[in-house]
């Protein structure tokens, strides 16, 4: 790349597969701009939060150079195919010279030396950074004069991690075991300790000072697009088919929320907001769109509070924390109280299939698979695990249990009597769902570590607590029925019928296999319904209706007909309930003549639904008409059909009544959980 003038910093970060190409975006952009100059720029989500050494010196070069006016993020659905999570950053360069950096780099130096900053805004730096971090001007003083030994340091709320993090340091530990040091007195020892730790925790808050002295005064707006796939489309204004001879973006209404596509100027859109968020003037509202939009400080977005500072921006709410008498606030890397680590990783070769102990990953609910050895030795405690880059989620392992936690998985011990583990399990899920923990939004032990959980009493915990397992044992309960109901059908088809007299689906049913509609048979003005395989609906298959079908629909099935999924999952069932036109990933199975119910015709399939893919020389995933028809099912005349129906009747109103308890039941938890947690 042949640049005038102009270097790449970061071209150095980046590793050899060239996988962050996007960093340099960002500080190409920086040497562009001229001042006061504005920008915006589709990137990864990852650019706000990834701990590659690279992603965060492009964070570094942003905050270094920009006001960062509004960030959007947007949904999966946004680009179609590529499924990534994206942001727009909408950035305005700084008005220099003077260079922005080297006037905080000055503020910095005058507040780390003690210079008197009365009547500068160095002042204003400092009461703002320490109210912050939740420090006192007196104490700050203290830690500047450099006058206390730092062991004195250890029980401090805030500089305790700055103890913590020197006193851990390989420096230290080696240097407590060198000959030469130990020949030394002990005031010559406490010396080099005093001055080794100042020079540590002074590189530390000199960082964060400066980075915040940049931000201090920013206001950001954050445009957030919904989560949800039909809303997604309503913000938009538009969605992606895949749909033969319809492939790409299918407008719904151009521009959607975004802008207006006959008024460009027109205030009354997210264009609008991030355009008069540029100009600086009164705070602009769209009531219409308050559920996409809110506004941050950017210091809030910045976790100032630990030591290491990695510079991760955070779009979600400040978590504000409830003033209630009785609450104690606990972050999490106090060592105090206490331990967070994470597991090792696991070769596929030390998986053994009767290994002695079960191995956790990111799914912390289900084995991963077993081990040989232990990277544990303790396990007198509880243990709670989370899962670092999967699916956001907590588990509790009881005490005396033996694990193997995978380097996908955090474990979180508790050292006091004053906090029950399951009460912070509960706790740290809301948390993490509240920092959206994700696949692309690591729950690292630095996030975890800079969390703050409040507890109540202990008296108030058990409270909650049997609250809420009293409410998850009725749960349980209830799917046990729906699994017990379950496979009483599939004893009672198997005693009934078994697998000894089959014949061909084809005696008694007929095969229609969907088929995409056309354009001018598809929107969503008509009087029918168009199902693809999908995720919502009725029963076992899950439909997605994803529009109406007005003239020429394609393939149309009848109440009462079966409809089977072809594509994989292969073989999953339900019966129509209403008249519809099916897409690609369906077909409809029609019984010919009253020779069938459609209740034995659905349990007929799954039992042989094991041997679908074997039976059929199409691929792996799919099964074609002939497939279909030529399925080998137990012949049963209509009476002995009737009798089956009947029964599974029966187990499916039981079965149903017990998804409806289910259904209130979660309902009920969730209410305690907003009631107590959220």
């Amino acid at each position: 790349m042949k640049l005038s003038n102009n270097q790449f910093d970061l071209l150095e970060k980046i590793s050899n597969d060239g996988s962050e190409i996007e960093t340099l975006f960002v500080e190409r952009i920086s040497q562009l701009l001229k001042p006061n100059g504005v920008a915006a720029v589709v990137l990864p989500s990852s650019i706000l939060n990834k701990e590659n050494e690279s992603f965060i010196t492009a964070r570094e070069s942003l905050l270094k150079n920009f006001n960062m006016i509004a960030i959007a993020t947007l949904g999966s659905k946004t680009f179609g195919a590529t499924g990534t999570n994206t942001v727009i950053l909408f950035l305005q360069k700084f008005n220099e010279p003077p260079k922005r950096t080297d006037m905080v780099l000055d503020s910095v130096e005058a507040i780390l030396s003690r210079t008197d900053t009365t009547g500068w805004e160095d002042a204003s730096i400092l009461r703002e950074y320490l109210k912050k971090i939740g420090v006192t001007k007196d104490t700050y003083n203290t830690f500047l004069s450099k006058n206390e030994d730092y062991a004195f340091w250890k029980d401090d709320n805030y500089f305790c991690q700055h103890y913590n993090e020197f006193v851990n340091s390989t420096d230290y530990n080696k240097k407590r075991t060198q000959k030469t040091f130990l020949n030394l007195s002990e005031v010559e020892q406490k010396q080099w300790f005093n001055q080794k730790f100042y020079e540590y925790a002074f590189s530390v808050e000199q960082e964060k000072l400066f980075y915040y002295s940049l931000v201090y005064k920013q206001d950001t707006l954050i445009i957030s697009a919904p989560d949800e796939n039909k809303e997604q489309e309503k913000f938009l204004g538009y969605k992606w088919s895949n749909r033969k001879g319809q492939e790409g973006i299918q407008i719904i209404k151009a521009g959607g929320c975004l802008y207006n596509a006959s008024d460009r100027g027109d205030n009354n859109s997210i264009a609008g907001l991030v355009r008069n968020a540029f100009s600086k003037e009164d705070t602009f509202d769209v009531e219409e769109l308050d559920t996409y939009y809110y506004r941050l400080r950017l210091q809030d977005m910045l976790d100032f509070s630990g030591t290491s500072f990695n510079k991760s921006i955070k779009t979600t709410p400040t978590r504000v924390l409830k003033d209630i008498p009785g609450l104690k606030n606990y972050k999490l890397s106090d060592k105090n109280f206490f331990d967070l680590s994470i597991g090792n990783r696991v070769l596929s070769g030390e998986v053994v299939e009767n290994g002695s102990t079960p191995i956790y990953s990111a799914n912390v609910f289900e084995e991963f698979g077993r081990i040989n050895k232990q990277n544990i030795t303790d396990f007198s405690m509880p243990s709670i695990l989370w899962g670092i880059d999967g699916d956001w989620m907590v588990n509790i392992m009881p005490a005396n249990k033996p694990f193997y936690p995978t380097d996908h998985c955090g474990v979180l011990r508790i050292k006091t009597d004053d906090i029950l583990p399951k009460y912070m399990a509960l706790a740290l899920q809301v948390e993490g769902e509240f920092e959206r923990f994700s696949r692309s939004n690591r729950a690292s032990t630095q996030r975890i570590a800079n969390l703050i959980i409040q507890v109540p009493s202990i008296g108030e915990q058990q409270k909650i607590v049997g609250e809420i397992e009293a409410i998850d044992k009725k749960i349980a309960d209830e799917q046990t029925i729906i699994i017990e109901q379950s496979e009483k059908v599939k004893s009672k088809f198997a005693e009934m019928f078994g697998l000894s007299n089959l014949a061909p689906l084809s005696r008694i049913a007929t095969v229609e296999m969907g088929q995409s509609p056309s354009g001018n048979s598809y929107n969503n003005d008509g009087n029918g319904m168009i199902f693809h395989q999908g995720k919502i609906a009725f029963g076992s298959l899950y439909i997605n209706d994803s529009g109406v079908w007005t003239t020429n629909p394609i393939k149309i099935a009848e109440v009462n007909d079966v409809l089977m999924s072809v594509r994989a999952p292969v073989g999953d069932t339900n019966i129509t309930l209403k008249q519809c036109c099916i897409g690609r990933g369906l077909a409809s199975i029609r019984v010919i003549n009253g020779k069938a119910t459609p209740t034995f015709l659905i349990y007929s399939i799954r039992s042989v639904e094991g041997d679908i893919l074997g039976k059929t020389g199409v691929s792996f995933d799919s099964i074609g008409k002939d497939g279909i028809l030529s399925l080998r099912i137990p012949v049963a005349s209509i009476e002995e059909q009737n009798q089956f129906t009947d029964y599974a009747l029966s187990c499916d109103k039981l079965k149903f009544e017990a998804q409806e308890r289910l259904k209130e039941l979660n309902r009920t938890r969730e209410e305690l959980i907003d009631k107590h947690f959220r």
